[in-house]
């Protein structure tokens, strides 16, 4: 390519090569004439040797280094990406731990699935922030939101049980699923912590308070857990029609949904009397030592 202009809109590449005549083999090459300094006309087979050798079409770099691209494409019926790039990186490890100059990365799928989740995590960290923080200005408090968000983490371990009991791979999707059941299963324990603080009897708890407070709110976080389980487990289990891209989300989202509540029926109000028992000894150290 000897140059390239812009027209209409688009760049129009110029190349200079050899015509049709000239590319029927090496030994054309020679017959080629090339002007002397007395203006004769010389075949190059006389001014050149010539050798057949194999070479490299095209030395390619990445980050200033050389580099050799190898380009696959992936059956996902068989392999996942992921799969695949630990079955590489097992097979090459030994031999570019002997050498620092070889590095081996990783491009395609599997690099655009590593940026998702890279994005999918940070998404995930605003989301327990701005959870946090919208219980802080609710609650008045910087402890109870904590009462509120315990149930988050044993959502993760319904979605583990479900997918090991469904033998299903827990993707991109089923993370997108995770980071809107967030929300979801906070109010089960927001609706109780409201409640507890609402049922104190001259700022005092007692344990059988607790559990009266636990029992009444058992019908609602029972009902409002199996109605939205209800309506998610049709498109789950793929009851009318199968949509194998949004399975994934709903199964995390229904299935995070039941274990969270199943505990927050028994966490909450533990944790709730725990903090309570431990800000009161704080306050008795408080007025004993400091009064």
């Amino acid at each position: 390519m000897v140059t390239s202009i812009r027209y209409n809109g688009e760049d129009l590449n110029y190349r200079v090569s050899l015509s049709k005549n000239y590319k029927s083999g090496a030994s054309i090459l020679k017959e080629i004439t090339v002007p002397s300094k007395s203006g004769k006309l010389i075949p190059l087979g006389q001014l050149v040797t010539t050798e057949i050798t194999d070479n490299i079409l095209m030395i390619n770099h990445y980050d200033g280094d050389r580099s050799v691209t190898v380009y696959g494409d992936l059956d996902t019926t068989v392999n996942t990406s992921r799969k695949v790039t630990q079955a590489i990186q097992k097979e090459f490890s030994s031999r570019l731990d002997g050498d620092p100059t070889i590095r081996l990365i990783f491009g395609g799928e599997e690099k655009d699935t590593q940026e998702a989740l890279q994005s999918l995590f940070q998404a995930l960290l605003l989301a327990l922030l701005g959870i946090y923080f919208i219980l802080v200005i609710l609650f008045n408090s910087f402890l109870q939101p904590f009462l509120v968000m315990s149930s988050i983490p044993f959502t993760f371990t319904g979605i583990v049980f479900a997918f090991y009991i469904h033998s299903m791979t827990f993707g991109f999707v089923a993370l997108i699923g995770l980071i809107g059941l967030m929300g979801i299963v906070v109010n089960n324990a927001l609706i109780m912590i409201m409640f507890m603080n609402y049922s104190k009897k001259d700022n005092q708890i007692t344990l059988e308070g607790l559990a009266d407070s636990a029992t009444k709110r058992l019908r609602l976080i029972c009902l409002t857990t199996l109605t939205t389980a209800a309506g998610l487990f049709p498109t789950a289990y793929g009851f009318g029609g199968d949509n194998a891209f949004l399975v994934p989300m709903i199964m995390a989202i229904a299935w995070g949904l039941i274990f969270a509540s199943v505990i927050t029926l028994f966490l909450v109000p533990s944790l709730y009397l725990i903090q309570y028992r431990g800000l009161a000894r704080l306050e008795n150290f408080n007025q004993r030592f400091f009064k």
